[in-house]
């Protein structure tokens, strides 16, 4: 459970070093109306620092809370509830330095705090039964295709019936014709 805090810059709530990568756990956050999100770290890997900065902001965005990225060997930043970079600065470029910037300190409703992956899930479920669908109806044409060749009329298509009639004669010729209700004779 992540708990969070009622004070007088907002909503906080906070999360450690690679807790951020935890979508399921900061979801919470955005349930719970926290309008900041602490991340405090000290990564001294730069490609899992830059890694975990990025994620930092996806979160942001997710939750509908601003987040608070304070480092003490790689970047810190400070992003809104949209993603937005509000400051930032790298660490190991250089050892000192203050971070002072302003965060929006109430958070917005997200649906994703809500409903978390289900919409990738459904998407993912979509997809596998468009793709599905796709092969039945490739298959299903390429039966109707060999029937076709083979002389066997496609099940799925109508024929039309065979006309039976005999054509009239040409007008001012010699024939004499007759005609019952399913025939027609001529001489």
């Amino acid at each position: 459970m992540l708990p969070v805090a009622d004070t007088p810059y907002g909503r906080l709530t906070t999360v450690i070093c690679n807790d951020v990568g935890d979508p399921g756990l900061l979801r919470q956050a955005g349930r719970n109306g926290a309008g900041i999100l602490l991340v405090p770290t000290h990564e001294t890997v730069t490609f899992e620092a830059s890694a975990n900065a990025a994620q930092v902001v996806y979160r942001a965005i997710e939750n509908g809370t601003s987040v608070i990225r304070p480092s003490g060997g790689d970047i810190s930043l400070m992003t809104d509830y949209q993603g937005r970079v509000i400051a930032s600065q790298n660490y190991s470029a250089s050892n000192n330095g203050i971070l002072l910037a302003s965060v929006p300190t109430t958070g917005v409703w997200t649906l994703y705090s809500r409903i978390g992956d289900v919409f990738a899930y459904l998407c993912t479920l979509g997809l596998l039964l468009g793709i599905h669908l796709a092969r039945v109806a490739k298959r299903n044409s390429a039966r109707s295709s060999q029937a076709a060749k083979d002389g066997f009329p496609d099940h799925g298509t109508p024929t039309p019936a065979p006309d039976r009639r005999t054509p009239l004669p040409p007008p001012g010729s010699m024939h004499a014709c007759s005609a019952t209700a399913n025939t027609r004779r001529c001489c």
